[in-house]
């Protein structure tokens, strides 16, 4: 949920405030786009790893909390 709405969010913020105001709906959707694909990517390469190993060492982490 959180690619969707900053993509949505952030994509809508940079035509706003960096386009013309004639600007068509599809330069919306092409940064919404890129924005959400960005963080997906982010997500896939940063997040899923670092989840996984913070699970398995959470027994470890108990012991310090």
């Amino acid at each position: 949920m959180p690619v969707l709405f900053n993509g949505v969010i952030v994509g809508a913020e940079i035509v706003l405030l960096t386009m013309p105001e004639e600007v068509a709906f599809s330069v919306f959707l092409i940064n919404a786009l890129e924005v959400a694909a960005g963080e997906a990517a982010v997500l896939a390469i940063l997040g899923v790893p670092l989840y996984y190993f913070i699970r398995k060492s959470m027994p470890v982490l108990e012991k310090f909390l």
